[in-house]
């Protein structure tokens, strides 16, 4: 009998142990949702051109929900440039598109360079309200860092550390004034510190990259030991996730157009498959009515302010990003005929990088002119030689064909350039006021003031004298002028050509 009975204990034993290791070898689904470059747009919004609206907070949070109620392990990240870019968010400088990523149970996210818009100390203000971390390995200040590196999530069973890594274009993508003090360490060297770190003590490493597309790569390519990176700042619709030497990328687009999503399946600490896609936010999505009712009471508090038609414009006045990155539009001439206007200068460059929307034609408010013109840039006048003139025209056209938020837009002059050339050597003419550059000459260059303290990679300016600071926003000399002209109807007149 107790033989009997010590058989039967083995054997419980036995049947209770395989049925535990064929439980822990079961596969586990994790899924990321994420999101990049929506610059404040909590709204849903209607694209130029088309009819029907998307977009929008409270129709992604209804992806969100719904995807939460069918999977188990789901982790929400977001890779930047989100907390400004639009009224409805500047105004509040960000607090309320924080507000909005805290109901929606973001887990974590990296700032991007226009998430330092409003100054890095506001931003750390908005990082302690924040209910998750906003995390950034290579931003620093004296020597410290300003944001934790990285955050761990036990998601599974499994521990996953999401690394975070800014762009260290952001001394030059954002108003120098906004990092002054601050230092944007090698991501490359920074990745491998902090991957050599982890290592051992987490099971997956995301890194939550606002470099770009390219950037991303890059990392990839050179830094071992990484699983996953979730991208932004190249605003790249990855339809589904690539993999570069092993390792998942993925990118969301821009503007909150669609919801990010990888599926992980993973066994014995090992990812053995995943799939990857962007979910369109389309205006057949139900609206989460909890978010939609807050984003109805900003738009409110907004509408009062910004809705005041301040003119009128007899055509489209375009602003889209591919075009005022690349080419002459007509926007783009009446902003720089703007500031010709409240200025004693020769001539006005500013970069199409600072246009941020287009203008339908019909009225044209305070509201639309914001949207335009989001930046708190003011109207600056240089004194530059000639050569350092065509030097700031070379540095604008150096990565043509490919977008460049450095493009410059002119008035006072026209210039035209061979993109077949090499880069620094492809300005082929220019003319001021419809005479030839002078380089030996001093020219009075109107422009703003991020461009005068070496924004966008314009070091040439920083050379110059400032004769003149109006003090004045960009944006309200568009209003005043309006104000004052009623009606604008801008064309394309042939001042910048590609020959």
């Amino acid at each position: 009998m107790n033989f009997l009975k010590r058989v039967s204990i083995i054997t419980l034993i036995f049947v209770l142990t395989v049925s535990v290791l064929a439980f822990a070898a079961e596969p586990v689904k994790v899924t990321i949702l994420h999101t990049n470059d929506t610059h404040g747009r909590i709204a849903s919004f209607t694209p130029r051109g088309e009819e029907k609206e998307i977009g929008g907070f409270a129709r992604i949070l209804t992806l969100i929900n719904k995807i939460r109620a069918e999977e188990e392990n789901v982790i929400l990240l977001d890779a930047g440039d989100t907390l400004h870019g639009t009224n409805l968010v500047n105004l509040q400088k960000g607090l309320n598109m924080l507000t909005l990523l805290n109901t929606m149970g973001y887990d974590a996210m990296v700032p991007g360079n226009h998430d330092f818009n409003y100054g890095y100390k506001h931003l750390l203000k908005l990082a302690k309200f924040a209910k998750f971390d906003i995390v950034s390995a290579n931003v620093e200040k004296d020597g410290a860092l300003l944001f934790a590196p990285y955050t761990i999530l036990e998601k599974g069973g499994y521990r996953f550390a999401i690394l975070g890594i800014s762009t260290p274009e952001t001394p030059i993508t954002t108003h120098p004034a906004n990092v002054a003090g601050l230092n944007f360490v090698d991501p490359i060297q920074r990745v491998k510190e902090i991957v050599e770190k982890l290592s051992g003590s987490v099971d997956f490493i995301i890194m939550l990259s606002h470099l770009g597309y390219e950037g991303d790569r890059m990392i990839a390519e050179q830094v071992p030991g990484l699983d996953i990176i979730i991208g932004g700042h190249s605003h790249t619709s990855l339809e589904e996730p690539v993999v570069v030497n092993g390792v998942i990328i993925a990118q969301d687009g821009d503007y909150g157009r669609t919801l990010g999503r990888i599926d992980l399946t993973i066994e014995d600490g090992k990812i053995i498959k995943y799939s990857g896609r962007l979910i369109p936010v389309k205006d057949t999505i139900a609206k989460n009515p909890v978010v939609d009712v807050v984003v109805k009471a900003y738009e409110d508090k907004l509408r009062t302010l910004m809705g005041e038609v301040v003119g009128t414009t007899s055509v489209d006045l375009v602003g889209e990003r591919a075009l005022v990155r690349t080419q002459e539009t007509n926007l783009g001439n009446l902003i720089t005929d703007i500031m010709l206007a409240y200025c004693d200068a020769d001539l006005v460059m500013t970069n199409g990088g600072g246009i941020r929307a287009s203008i339908a034609k019909g009225d044209i408010t305070i509201g639309d002119i914001y949207t335009v013109l989001p930046f708190d840039n003011t109207l600056v006048v240089l004194e530059l030689t000639g050569a350092q003139i065509k030097a700031a025209l070379e540095h604008g056209v150096r990565k043509y064909p490919k977008q460049n938020g450095g493009f410059l837009h002119v008035a006072g002059m026209t210039y035209a350039f061979d993109p077949n050339r090499p880069a620094g050597d492809r300005i082929v003419e220019v003319k001021i006021r419809g005479k030839d550059l002078d380089l030996n000459k001093i020219y009075r260059v109107a422009t703003n003031d991020f461009l005068a303290a070496g924004g966008d990679g314009y070091s040439m300016f920083t050379e110059g004298t400032i004769v003149y600071q109006s003090g004045s926003y960009l944006r309200d000399l568009m209003v005043d002028y309006l104000r004052e002209h009623g009606s604008v109807s801008p064309e394309v007149e042939g001042r910048i050509t590609i020959r």
